[in-house]
Parts: C-alpha cells; sequence; structure tokens
C-alpha cells in the first residue's frame, strides 16, 4: 500500500516536472521571438517596418552619416548663452555638415546641372567657414542671454526634428531627389539659425557675415527648387 502511495507520488512529481519544462521552454520561445522581431531584425526589415523599401534605406545609409554626426555635434557643443560664440561654433558645425554632403551628392549625383550647383554652392559655404573660423577666436566674451539661449534651444530641437523626418520618412529612393531635399532642408537651417542669431547679435564683424549667409542660403534655396523635377 506504502508503495503504491509512493509510486503515484513520484509520478506525480515527474508529470509537474515535465509541464513546468514544457512551460519554460515555451516561455524561452516567445521571449527569442519578440527579440528577434525587435532588435534582432535586419536593417531591410526595419526599414519595411518604417514603411521604406530597401532602396530607400540603401540611399539613406549613404545620406544619414554626416546628418547624423552634425545633430552630435551640434548637440554636444557648449552652449553659453552668448550669442556670437553659440551661433559660431554651430555654424561651423552645420557647415561643415554641409560640405560633407554636397561631397557626397556631387560624387553619387546623375544631374549634372544640380552637381555644377551644388559645386558652386560649396564653394560659397567654404568661404563663409573660413570667415566663421576667423571670426570665432576674435569673439568677445559676454554675459549669457537667457532670451537668445531659449530660442536657440528651440531652434536646435526643430534643425533634429526636420532632419530626422526628412531622412527617415520623406526618402524615395532616388538619390537625386533625396539628395536635393536635403541641401534644401540645409540651407533652410542657415537661414533659421542666421535669423534666430541677428536678434541678439553683439558683434558687428559677425552680424554682417551672419546677413549674408542668410542671404546666399536663401538664394540657394531658391536655385535648389528649380531642380525639382
Amino acid at each position: 500500500m506504502k508503495a503504491m502511495t509512493m509510486n503515484k507520488a513520484m509520478n506525480g512529481l515527474r508529470q509537474l516536472i515535465l509541464t513546468g519544462g514544457a512551460i519554460l521552454v515555451g516561455g524561452l520561445l516567445l521571449t527569442a521571438q519578440a527579440q528577434t522581431t525587435g532588435s534582432g531584425q535586419t536593417a531591410t526589415g526595419r526599414a519595411n517596418r518604417a514603411g521604406q523599401t530597401p532602396n530607400t534605406g540603401k540611399v539613406g545609409a549613404m545620406l544619414m552619416p554626416a546628418m547624423d554626426r552634425m545633430l552630435e555635434q551640434m548637440k554636444a557643443a557648449p552652449k553659453t548663452g552668448n550669442p556670437d560664440r553659440d551661433y559660431a561654433t554651430l555654424v561651423k558645425i552645420h557647415h561643415q555638415a554641409v560640405l560633407e554632403l554636397a561631397q557626397q551628392g556631387m560624387q553619387k549625383s546623375k544631374n549634372t546641372g544640380l552637381v555644377s550647383l551644388v559645386k558652386d554652392q560649396a564653394a560659397q559655404k567654404e568661404s563663409e567657414l573660413a570667415q566663421i573660423n576667423k571670426l570665432l577666436p576674435q569673439l568677445a566674451s559676454t554675459p549669457a542671454n537667457l532670451g537668445f539661449s531659449q530660442e536657440l534651444s528651440q531652434k536646435l530641437q526643430a534643425i533634429t526634428m526636420n532632419t530626422q523626418n526628412d531622412m527617415n520618412g520623406t526618402l524615395t529612393g532616388d538619390f537625386d531627389k533625396d539628395f536635393l531635399q536635403a541641401m534644401i532642408q540645409h540651407n533652410q537651417d542657415d537661414v533659421d539659425l542666421a535669423q534666430t542669431y541677428l536678434k541678439y547679435a553683439q558683434d558687428s564683424a559677425l552680424r554682417t557675415e551672419a546677413e549674408q549667409i542668410r542671404a546666399n542660403s536663401q538664394k540657394a534655396i531658391d536655385l535648389l527648387k528649380q531642380q525639382i523635377r
């Protein structure tokens, strides 16, 4: 009688172990599936989930690195509240990214008219960058301006959002079209940054340069839009 009771108990224990093991294995499989459909996806899978095709993902992979570096550097740049220093620092970073993007576009674009236009605009950006580099060490230290700091912060958030939207939401997969849109947005960012700065400008030479950058960038936008087909 005791032996039968013992056998029943052992059988019950084995069944409990088997049931628990099956639950554990099932749970592990579900976890693995969740990880695969999440961070374990391929780049193509992520692109498709985001509404992109492999072709738009390919164009994004060509254009995004320079944009990502620009956003990271602009975010990390010290913000002193000094309108002159902060503007000059951010324009320097922004122009460097535009030049990198322009160089890439000139190498890969099949639109000869666009390439010629961007070549001229890149030369202009290089001239502006050289002037910014010349002025930056000469800028005087002034007390922080809270109004400028707040407007600049809002402007940087808008630049980040616009750049990410352009690269992640509006890519067509056509390199020329996507490159053209990126160049238009970059020039618009230059216009917006200059307009924000000019409300608070202290240094007369930098003010003049910012006015020139704004005018040049607006003209660049108008010319680039003529290339839209």
